[in-house]
């Protein structure tokens, strides 16, 4: 429990000076409500919260807008949150998957959850594509993915898929089921942006040379298209081409 107060006192803490530069209206309501948590713990330490502030800040941990905050803030209980977010059987599993894509290179110590929570064989596309509840219900029961904005489903998809990748290549190569790869290539050859992407996945899993990499992103798109692609994820491109060059 005194993990539990030590984290969310560092967490009241980065609201209020994230707050400074940016007012929220979310996010102030969220930091009442972390402040009277505070409050009720100083006041009655021995009192059982555990719980309910576990599901708390396990709900502010799969919110984008707050998830790398809660997880610096709660890095001494971070493992617990994801713990905890497992065994409810309310958890988004797709936004799981995103999150901890922007996590892991940040928190390598959360690898290891990562590594049993997504084992062998696993494939993303039908994490995304076919539920956005646990694959462990029945699939009468799966909720289906809303199919009018596949594109953006797909982009958001793949730019997760190399974050895992860039984190580390051999072990999500070899484990993970990436065949849906070359079905989404061809399916989508009129979409620059998500083939760009797929490229990006395909040169890590073939480990390809540069000269054989940009040879090919040369011969599917016109200098102005690669381009704009390049100037869209150039943030992106260079951290992760960094980190992979450095690791083989």
């Amino acid at each position: 429990m005194i993990e539990i107060l030590n984290s969310i006192d560092q967490l009241v803490i980065s609201i209020e000076s994230n707050l400074s530069f940016k007012a929220d209206q979310q996010t102030n309501q969220e930091l009442i409500k972390l402040k009277s948590i505070q409050t009720k713990l100083n006041q009655h330490k021995n009192l059982d919260l555990k719980e309910n502030i576990l599901d708390y800040l396990s709900s502010l941990l799969l919110n984008h807008q707050h998830s790398s905050i809660v997880a610096s803030s709660c890095s001494s209980i971070l493992l617990d949150l994801l713990l905890h977010l497992k065994s409810t059987a309310k958890c988004d599993q797709v936004q799981l998957f995103y999150i901890l894509s922007e996590l892991i290179s940040l928190f390598p110590e959360i690898s290891e959850f990562v590594y049993s929570n997504y084992n062998q064989n696993f494939n993303p596309f039908t994490l995304v594509f076919q539920s956005n509840t646990s694959l462990d219900h029945p699939p009468s029961k799966r909720i289906k993915t809303d199919t009018s904005n596949l594109d953006g489903y797909l982009i958001k998809l793949l730019n997760a898929c190399l974050n895992y990748l860039y984190f580390n290549s051999e072990w999500f190569i070899s484990c993970w089921n990436w065949s849906d790869l070359f079905v989404h290539l061809n399916k989508n050859s009129q979409n620059k942006e998500i083939n760009f992407l797929i490229y990006q996945c395909l040169r890590v899993i073939f480990n390809l040379s540069d000269n054989l990499f940009y040879s090919k992103l040369n011969q599917e798109f016109s200098q102005d298209t690669l381009i704009d692609l390049r100037l869209k994820y150039n943030g992106v491109s260079k951290v992760n081409d960094l980190n992979y060059q450095m690791k083989i």
